[in-house]
């Protein structure tokens, strides 16, 4: 989605900021840059199919929204309108600005996208980690936070334009199930990877579904602030038969332990 300042009204657009978050959008509407272009896509590259993106789907995000009413596009899942509304105005700007992270992939693979997509446009890098080694994203920090972060914009030479293209072919052409980052390096990886680390802050003993999650979470298990795809992680290792469901509260709220033959 594309999103303008309180009046509706874009004033400069000339620079079009970009962030893969509703609360990055929300952040920097209230900040510095609240006169430019603003634009969200809330595409989570670290999970799925990518090759779908060539018809702008990411319809396999069903998979961590199955029971809630997360739509993040005009269409559903389809975000070929808001990419061609951003082509119209990236078309007309001078430079693109990229909110991204080194240490989170969905942040860092929308960087990746963004030059794979404009490869010929000037476009900028701000990553949150700077200015907070352990910060995931501009979402998790204040409006005067991301006007200090501004300081430290890179604005990306062709060469390290050209890199970041190739690491995207790259995972493109891997097509892993789940992406992360591990010494601010990509890696694809099969949708399995976890399993041992969810299984191993489980243990033996009984313990809440979400409380697990927030284990998984405040570990950074995964480079990755959702709780979307912990919770698909364990329901998975549910579903194999791997970990157990000892009973539902009135709240329907899980009590899980590790399977008994594991």
């Amino acid at each position: 989605m594309l999103v303008m300042n309180n009046d509706n009204i874009c004033e400069n657009k000339s620079i079009i900021e970009i962030t893969g978050t509703f609360a990055g959008a929300g952040c920097l509407k209230q900040s510095d840059f609240s006169h430019n272009l603003i634009g969200c896509l809330a595409l989570q590259l670290s999970f799925g199919d990518l090759k779908s993106l060539d018809n702008y789907d990411r319809s396999c995000l069903r998979k961590l929204y199955p029971h809630d009413d997360y739509f993040p596009f005009e269409d559903g899942f389809i975000f070929q309108k808001e990419i061609e509304e951003l082509r119209k105005y990236v078309s007309k700007a001078k430079k693109i600005r990229v909110w991204s992270s080194q240490i989170a992939a969905d942040e860092f693979l929308l960087l990746l996208y963004i030059c794979y997509l404009f490869p010929n446009k000037n476009i900028s890098a701000v990553f949150a980690d700077e200015y907070n080694p352990y910060c995931w994203s501009i979402g998790c920090m204040t409006f005067n936070e991301v006007n200090e972060l501004s300081k430290k914009e890179h604005l990306l030479t062709m060469e390290e334009k050209e890199l970041y293209i190739n690491e995207w072919n790259r995972m493109v052409k891997e097509n892993s199930t789940l992406r992360y980052i591990k010494n601010k390096e990509i890696k694809s990886v099969p949708i399995n990877y976890f399993d041992k680390d969810i299984l191993s802050y489980l243990g033996k003993q009984k313990m809440k579904f979400i409380t697990l999650v927030g284990k998984l979470m405040g570990n950074a298990v995964i480079d990755n602030d959702s709780d979307s795809i912990y919770s698909y992680l364990i329901n998975r290792l549910i579903e194999q038969g791997k970990i157990e469901v000892v009973r539902i509260d009135k709240n329907d709220q899980k009590l899980i332990r590790t399977a008994s033959n594991i």
